[in-house]
């Protein structure tokens, strides 16, 4: 009955997790929109933009195929520290893109 219970548990976990995931994808696709948004408002064509926006791009891209790629794999114990890595690299290429926006005489 506990080992029944156990498994119940790890199942409601994976759940869990995987909604997570979800939710994470859904977060990254609006983070593209944004940063697309954000890149039109301030330069004219695609290639005037930052080398930094390409690197987000890239690595937004990266993040999300391999979540894709590794979903169901969510519930071993060095899922959650990769993806947490992978977002703190990007979070911190987004304040970089970020502060040359404030930086630059186009940025109102």
């Amino acid at each position: 009955m506990a080992n029944m219970e156990k498994q119940t548990a790890k199942g409601a976990d994976f759940g869990s997790n995987l909604e997570i995931v979800e939710n994470i994808l859904r977060i990254l696709t609006l983070l593209e929109q944004r940063l697309n948004q954000v890149a039109r408002k301030n330069y004219h064509n695609r290639s005037q933009y930052p080398e930094i926006f390409f690197e987000i791009e890239l690595s937004l891209h990266a993040v999300r195929a391999w979540i894709q790629d590794f979903r169901f794999f969510c519930g071993v114990a060095t899922f959650s520290p990769l993806l947490i890595i992978s977002i703190e690299e990007l979070s911190v290429l987004i304040e970089s893109f970020l502060g040359l926006l404030l930086t630059s005489p186009s940025c109102p």
